[in-house]
């Protein structure tokens, strides 16, 4: 380390230990690094760079606000395990990230932007379950059994354009079958008997059942869907007896008719 006092530079080739603060200053006066060593602060008023042993850079902070970082970040937990690396080539390996405003001592809510690299691919990919919402008061699902398998979890709710549904397998759960020659619809009598005895129709979850085990939506759809099919089964069914009673009633009321005829032509020759 040399220390050239006609142009107030310092060179520091190697490590350099600061047992104090150091200050650095324009020729005007304005500070423009300081790094306090025992109260832990610092602050920079210019950019700050840092290069390899080739010169290249490696970190630049601008005063505007951005960082370039040549080489990725890494960020390590108390063990140095890396819990979280951000690369060069715009990927993400996310062990544990907490996005929060550094002015309270609680995470607040943040805006973060992950993007793809190319149209069409994964902008984020989590390996492992995903819970949305307020981060100090996280909801034990652990006794429900419907949430076992859940990945992710929005209290609150979610506000979407649209949604689809995919289905991996089982392309047989989907109720056309409702309209197959062989279904067996129930008919009406024991549809009446069933909803007073159990108060919900045949196939659809209880209200008990949706209290202890909640409900799924894709399946709800599909079990709604099966009930339209089937009350349009039924409305088939009564149009077609309305149609067998209007013809049999205007049969009946020819009939009726005619003898009116017969009558009054027999009144008539008397």
């Amino acid at each position: 380390m040399s220390l050239n006092a006609s142009n107030k530079s310092l060179d520091v080739a190697g490590e350099a230990t600061f047992q104090k603060s150091v200050t650095v200053k324009k020729s005007n006066g304005l500070t423009k690094v300081f790094l306090d060593a025992e109260g832990g602060n610092s602050y920079f008023k210019t950019d700050l760079r840092i290069t390899d042993h080739g010169d290249n850079p490696r970190v630049h902070l601008t005063r505007s606000g951005y960082g370039v970082f040549h080489g990725g970040i890494q960020i390590r937990d108390g063990n140095d395990e890396v819990i979280t690396h951000l690369k060069n080539d715009g990927s993400a390996e996310l062990e544990s990230l907490l996005v929060g405003d550094m002015h309270h001592a609680q995470p607040q809510i943040a805006k973060a932007h992950i993007n793809a690299v190319d149209q069409g691919s994964l902008a984020l990919n989590v390996a492992g379950a995903v819970h949305i919402g307020n981060v100090d008061e996280a909801h034990d699902y652990s006794s429900v059994a419907s949430r076992d398998d859940v990945l992710l979890f929005v209290e609150e709710g979610i506000a979407t354009e649209d949604m689809t549904y995919i289905f991996a397998d089982d392309w047989d759960a989907w109720p056309d079958y409702v309209f197959e020659e062989d279904y067996n619809l129930s008919n009406l009598d024991d549809l009446e008997a069933y909803i007073l005895k159990h108060k919900h129709l045949p196939g659809v979850i209880s209200q008990q059942e949706v209290k202890e085990n909640g409900v799924s939506d894709k399946q709800m759809n599909i079990t709604l869907l099966e009930k339209i099919e089937e009350l349009t089964l039924y409305t088939i069914q009564q149009d077609n007896k309305l149609q067998a009673q209007e013809k049999l009633n205007a049969t009946l009321m020819e009939g009726l008719k005619a003898l009116e005829e017969k009558v009054n032509s027999m009144s008539n020759n008397r």
